[in-house]
């Protein structure tokens, strides 16, 4: 899993400390990069492991790795659970990014297509 294709990126103050969230489900609060929460619209995922008002590099569209907050099976569409990691994408919540392989529990590092397109 060492694929990386960025095809968007940007930067944004981090609202807190991240530096312990690379891979999480990232979303706009104030101007600044802050965690998803379940379901939430996100902007991206983090992409290294800045501390508060450092710049949160967000890849928003290509492949990356993302941490799971769950299992999931390959092709799964992922939203962000309550604590920014990703899992299956259920009725109502917004997806983030698209399995390109399976994570077998939490706290695994999984690679997606980076796509937040909004639907459930």
């Amino acid at each position: 899993m060492a694929t990386m294709i960025v095809l968007q990126r940007g930067k944004y103050p981090a609202g807190a400390d991240l530096s312990a969230k690379y891979g999480f489900a990232v979303k706009l609060s104030a101007g600044s990069a802050v965690l998803g929460g379940a379901g939430d619209s996100c902007i991206g995922v983090l992409q290294n492991k800045p501390t508060s008002g450092q710049a949160a590099e967000v890849m928003h569209m290509g492949i990356a790795p993302v941490m799971s907050g769950a299992a999931f099976s390959a092709l799964d569409l992922l939203a962000s659970d309550a604590n920014g990691k990703l899992q299956t994408a259920t009725a109502g919540q917004k997806v983030v990014a698209k399995a390109l392989a399976a994570a077998t529990a939490a706290d695994q590092l999984v690679e997606a297509l980076v796509l937040p397109i909004g639907i459930a």
